[in-house]
């Protein structure tokens, strides 16, 4: 951790003395970034992330905690899984969610492939979308099934990026919308095949088909009506 380019606060979670910085500040970002009833996870989490072979990291500014990444290990050896990704409202499109995963994968940075699990509406999703400039895709690991009380979740997998400061700080550019046919409608895939999922039961559990058969990247995220993602065959 010497190495990383940041002034560093270090928290033990395990210590009794941690319990009340961790609900002063923890517990007040879930409750930002989703409400009074905080993330759809259980209380104890905030206090023991740490022990579940993990870590919560983030950046303070004047005190205050205004991002947050939570990883744990994996039963994959050589790949971590990140658990929560997110921004307080009032700091974000400052770029805090890309520096903030980049802080995890300099973390992380002995291990080779990264994960996580998303759903269609996630705004997180851009964020990780920038992981492709170091030369790799998205790759579409599973799909369908709940998580933390969020159905129609996607798991996703990722080379972990050499320099991650410069690929997750990078420009990255999405295809065009009319690059791709909605996965409803799509006859026939074909390497090179652009597809549009909606976050409708149907639509995801029709991407899980598809993702057993053939490999797919996650390439886009769009606002339209609703948010929809754009996934490309292999």
């Amino acid at each position: 951790m010497d190495a990383l380019p940041f002034e560093l606060k270090v928290v033990n979670g395990i210590l009794p003395e941690a319990a009340a910085w961790i609900k002063e500040n923890i517990t007040v970002i879930n409750q930002r970034v989703y409400g009074e009833k905080g993330m759809p996870t259980e209380p104890w989490i905030d206090q023991n992330f740490g022990i579940t072979a993990g870590f919560t990291a983030g950046f303070l500014h004047r005190g205050e905690v205004v991002s947050m990444v939570r990883a744990c290990g994996s039963l994959d050896p050589g790949t971590v899984h990140i658990w929560t990704l997110m921004v307080t409202p009032a700091y974000r499109k400052l770029g805090l969610g890309k520096a903030t995963l980049a802080l995890a994968c300099m973390l992380c940075s002995h291990m080779s492939k990264l994960t996580f699990i998303t759903q269609v509406e996630d705004e997180a999703i851009p964020v990780y979308l920038h992981l492709s400039n170091s030369g790799g895709k998205l790759k579409v690991i599973g799909a369908g099934f709940h998580h933390t009380h969020m159905p129609n979740s996607i798991a996703c997998e990722a080379s972990m990026p050499e320099s991650p400061l410069e690929t997750l700080m990078s420009r990255y550019d999405m295809p065009p919308l009319e690059d791709a046919v909605e996965i409803s409608r799509a006859q026939e895939l074909k390497a090179g095949s652009r597809l549009l999922v909606s976050s409708s039961h149907k639509d995801v559990v029709k991407l899980a088909e598809h993702a057993s058969t053939r490999t797919l990247a996650l390439v886009g995220w769009y606002r339209r009506s609703s948010p929809v993602i754009m996934v490309e065959v292999s």
